[in-house]
C-alpha cells in the first residue's frame, strides 16, 4: 500500500464528513438564494421552470465519472430548466491555472440550441463586457471571484448575479425578445 493510500485511510471518513456538510451548506445557499430571486428572473427571462430544482456536481465523487477529468475545474451547484430552451446554473465552481485555484460563485445559462446561443451572446455581450461566454458548450457566465476571508459573502454574490442577469434578460425582452431578434 502507498504512503498516500494509508494515509487517507486514517483521514477518509472526516474528510468526506466535511465536504458532506460544506456541499449541503453551498447548495442550501445557492438554492435559498435563487429561490427568492426565482419570481423576479422567470419574468425576466420569460421561459423559467419553476417546478424543478435539482443538485448538479461536475464532476460527482466517483471515481468512474472522472477518469478523463482534467482536474481545472469543478462545479457546485444547482440546476433549473430554461422553459424549452436550455438550463440555468447557479452556485459554486472553481478554476484552476496552473497552481492557482479560483472558487467564483456563478450563475451560467446553456442554451439547447447553437442559434438562440449565438443570438443571447450577442445581445448580452453589448450590454455586458465581462460576461464569460463558451461557445462549445453554449453557455454564458456571470462569474464573481470570491478570495479568501473576502466580503461580500459567497451569498451576497449570488445575490448580485441573480438581480445582473435579472437586468439582463429585462433589458433584452426576455426570451421573446431574444428570439424576435432572429
Amino acid at each position: 500500500m502507498s504512503e498516500f493510500f494509508n494515509e487517507g485511510m486514517r483521514h477518509y471518513f472526516d474528510a468526506l464528513i466535511a465536504m458532506r456538510d460544506f456541499c449541503r451548506e453551498a447548495i442550501s445557499t445557492s438554492r435559498t438564494v435563487l429561490i427568492r430571486h426565482r419570481e423576479a428572473l422567470g419574468n425576466a427571462v420569460g421561459s423559467f421552470s419553476t417546478s424543478s430544482m435539482n443538485v448538479h456536481i461536475n464532476p460527482d465523487l466517483n471515481p468512474d465519472c472522472q477518469r478523463d477529468w482534467p482536474g481545472t475545474w469543478h462545479w457546485l451547484c444547482v440546476r433549473m430548466a430554461v422553459g424549452n430552451v436550455g438550463e440555468f446554473y447557479f452556485g459554486l465552481s472553481w478554476e484552476r491555472d496552473s497552481d492557482e485555484i479560483r472558487p467564483s460563485a456563478v450563475g451560467t445559462f446553456r442554451f439547447g440550441d447553437a442559434t438562440i446561443f449565438d443570438l443571447a451572446q450577442n445581445r448580452f455581450n453589448a450590454l455586458k463586457s465581462d460576461l464569460k461566454p463558451e461557445p462549445r458548450e453554449k453557455e454564458i457566465t456571470i462569474r464573481k471571484e470570491i478570495a479568501a476571508g473576502e466580503e461580500p459573502t459567497f451569498g451576497s454574490k449570488l445575490e448580485q448575479i441573480a438581480d445582473e442577469w435579472t437586468r439582463l434578460w429585462e433589458t433584452i425582452g426576455g426570451m421573446e425578445g431574444l428570439t424576435r431578434a432572429k
